[in-house]
């Protein structure tokens, strides 16, 4: 009788990564490719993480069927990053995990302050020079 184990072989494509879209101060989107080989047994949801940058560590934000996930709960002007792993009754994929950290911010500053005015040479009723600085 063999009593080898045939290896878990889940493997998502190397040259894949994660896309992180619609960023903003409080969430973002994550999408992904399905794995090249689902070694040989059927996908259960996605396991996605991010790492809270307060603590170092990695932590569960949430699962998913699909190919993409709304990620919630981020704390503004941190960064992060943000794994995928798939996952099926044999055991785990690697890790795929973001290239470079995020910022959550919404996609546009706030207005910088009003310029100071002031008016010179006033003329008359007519005319006057404002000037802004």
């Amino acid at each position: 009788m063999n009593s080898q184990v045939k290896p878990l072989c889940i493997t998502f494509n190397k040259f894949l990564s994660i896309q992180v879209s619609e960023v903003t101060k409080k969430t973002c989107r994550l999408s992904w490719k399905m794995p090249e080989d689902d070694g040989g047994h059927p996908l259960q949801p996605f396991e996605i993480e991010k790492l809270d940058p307060n603590l170092d560590q990695w932590l569960p934000v949430g699962k998913t069927k699909g190919t993409s996930f709304d990620v919630k709960n981020l704390s503004e002007g941190k960064s992060y990053k943000f794994l995928v792993r798939a996952v099926n009754k044999e055991g785990d994929s690697p890790d795929l995990v973001t290239e470079e950290a995020i910022v959550a911010k919404d996609p546009f500053d706030p207005p910088s302050p009003p310029l100071k005015e002031s008016v010179h040479n006033t003329t008359g009723a007519l005319f006057s020079d404002l000037a802004v600085t």
